[in-house]
């Protein structure tokens, strides 16, 4: 088990099992960005639905995609790419703290 997945199991439980000293949005917010910094194995689990994201080739090649379905709804794919290991979510844009102006 990576040490992202170890950090999620034991934040959901001290959710079930903590409640008067975290709250669930605190929580959820842990998880999130742990689940966030780093590659997710396209076997393990899909981004959702028109998401776009970066992707990880065979030739371990990045780009950045948008992941989708196709018409059927159930064929997943990745525009522009083939191949594709592992997928992780784009980082928030820049936002400047009020002290930079």
């Amino acid at each position: 088990m990576t040490r992202e997945k170890d950090a999620i199991n034991r934040l959901i439980d001290a959710k079930e099992g903590y409640k008067e000293y975290l709250t669930d949005e605190a929580i959820d917010i842990a998880i999130e960005a742990i689940e966030q910094t780093g590659w997710i194995p396209v076997s393990e689990r899909l981004p959702e639905k028109e998401m776009n994201c970066l992707v990880t080739d065979s030739l371990g090649k990045i780009h950045k995609v948008t992941f989708y379905y196709a018409l059927d709804g159930r064929e997943p794919y990745f525009s522009g790419c083939y191949c594709v290991r592992a997928w992780m979510p784009l980082p928030a844009p820049y936002e400047p703290q009020e002290s930079e102006g």
